[in-house]
């Protein structure tokens, strides 16, 4: 998903997880989730737009694209490190945590289930960026039971590989639309996808947040 769209899911679920923690992490968190869609140039301070390959969470798959690791074994390392960090360094293990959050809402996106690329931006991405704001209002789902990384990734990424892909965000995937193959979603269907999505990545990722509450 885009930046403001990962911004309010992570605020919504830090609103609603009842981790003190987190909600005193607050910034960190945000900025965490901001800086795992760029690359930091070392001394030169430049921020790039990074390619994403880490971003694909095939559902029981340990790679994302071109033999990139995905996104749970991503999350595994950051979330590592976070634990390392806790006691010193609760800013940078924040800051640690945001990563991962920002991977696991990639995780409930179709399109990253399935290894499609949206070269052109995927439709649902774009639809819920554009309605971000209303998040805050959106009802609450129950948080999943899964009490690891490994179960909160699997979770999200099974409920979001049940739902199509639109394959036409690509210039070779607009050439095989032509040609009558591959899926352009609707509106309609995007927007139900939304419906189901989100209020899913935001109490994931409210797991996510309880997660460090045992770390001591």
């Amino acid at each position: 998903m885009d930046v403001r769209a990962h911004r309010r899911i992570l605020e919504r679920a830090i609103d609603v997880s009842g981790a003190a923690w987190a909600g005193e992490a607050r910034a960190e968190l945000l900025r965490g989730s901001e800086d795992e869609d760029v690359y930091l140039i070392p001394l030169l301070g430049l921020r790039l737009r990074a390619v994403g390959f880490t971003h694909t969470q095939r559902p029981g798959s340990a790679h994302g694209e071109w033999g990139a690791p995905s996104a749970l074994v991503m999350g595994r390392r950051r979330l590592a490190q976070a634990r390392e960090a806790w006691r010193a360094d609760r800013g940078r293990a924040a800051y640690l945590v945001g990563r991962v959050a920002h991977l696991l809402v990639d995780a409930g996106v179709p399109a990253r289930t399935r290894g499609v690329w949206h070269m052109l931006g995927d439709p649902l991405e774009q639809w819920i960026e554009g309605r971000a704001d209303a998040i805050r209002e959106q009802a609450l789902v129950e948080p999943p039971a899964a009490a690891t990384l490994d179960a909160l990734f699997e979770s999200l990424s099974g409920l979001a590989s049940r739902f199509p892909a639109d394959t036409t965000r690509t210039p070779w995937g607009l050439l095989r639309f032509a040609a009558g193959r591959g899926l352009k979603l609707s509106e309609r269907e995007v927007a139900e996808q939304a419906r189901v999505l989100v209020p899913a990545a935001v109490a994931h990722v409210a797991g996510l947040l309880r997660l460090p509450q045992d770390w001591g």
